[in-house]
């Protein structure tokens, strides 16, 4: 299964999302882990964008604002809640929920 996605990403983004997808046809997870500036949040997007499937998001503090503006600009078709790691790891009661 190819990727769809309304995202135009760099070939070494499409690389990692055909991964990704790949990898969560096959009842397998990913994490998007690297260098900044290397794309990983519109690579995010565009995996989401492929099951339209609710996601969460968990960075620091200082990028859930980022993360915000990329969600209102992408509109992506699917509900996806931002946490910082202080966040997520205070909600032990609801962890299970959300996962």
């Amino acid at each position: 299964m190819l990727p769809i996605t309304p995202i135009t990403l760099q070939p070494s983004q499409q690389k990692v999302v055909e991964f990704a997808v790949k990898q969560k046809c096959n009842g397998f997870g990913f994490l998007f882990w690297h260098f900044m500036g290397t794309g990983k949040t519109l690579s995010a997007l565009s995996v989401v964008s492929n099951f339209k499937q609710n996601a969460i998001v968990i960075c620091p503090d200082y990028l859930k604002f980022v993360w915000r503006l990329e969600l209102e600009k992408w509109k992506i078709p699917t509900r996806i809640d931002v946490y910082s790691y202080e966040e997520f790891k205070t909600m032990k009661n609801r962890r299970k929920d959300i996962l």
